[in-house]
C-alpha cells in the first residue's frame, strides 16, 4: 500500500512543480514518471514487504505453537 501511495504522490508532484517552477527551470514540463520508474518501484516495495515479513514468519515456524 505504501508503494502504491507513493507512486500516486510521485506523479501528482511532478506536474505540481512543472506548474509552479516552469519560469525557472527550462523543460520542466518534459519530466514524467515513466512505466520503467513504476515497475522498478512496485517491485522494490513487493520484495521490501516480503523481506520484512519473513522475519517473523521464519520465527514463528521454529517454535513450539500450542
Amino acid at each position: 500500500f505504501g508503494g502504491i501511495l507513493g507512486m500516486l504522490i510521485a506523479s501528482y508532484a511532478t506536474r505540481v512543480i512543472a506548474i509552479v517552477a516552469s519560469a525557472y527551470v527550462p523543460r520542466l514540463d518534459e519530466i514524467t514518471v515513466d512505466a520503467r520508474v513504476l515497475t522498478f518501484a512496485l517491485v522494490l516495495s513487493l520484495a521490501a514487504g516480503l523481506l520484512s515479513g519473513m522475519a517473523p514468519a521464519l520465527r514463528l515456524s521454529g517454535s513450539n505453537a500450542q
